[in-house]
């Protein structure tokens, strides 16, 4: 069976994210220094947060849901 999910290649970093800041904006610059398999990892609590969090989105990084 195919899958649409990216294969990664070398390492893949994954960030946990508590919400949009310039930390975290710092965290995922210094993290594509080391590469471009980046996975930032946000759980939202109620349908507010996730509006929220799409609207601002991550700084370029892929949303999958």
């Amino acid at each position: 069976m195919e899958t649409d999910k990216p294969e990664p290649k070398g390492s893949v970093i994954v960030i946990p994210v508590a919400g949009i800041s310039q930390v975290v904006k710092n965290t995922i610059s210094y993290a594509q220094s080391f590469s471009d398999d980046i996975i930032a990892v946000y759980v939202g609590f109620s349908d507010e947060d996730m509006k929220k969090w799409r609207k601002n989105g991550i700084f370029g990084i892929p949303e999958y849901v």
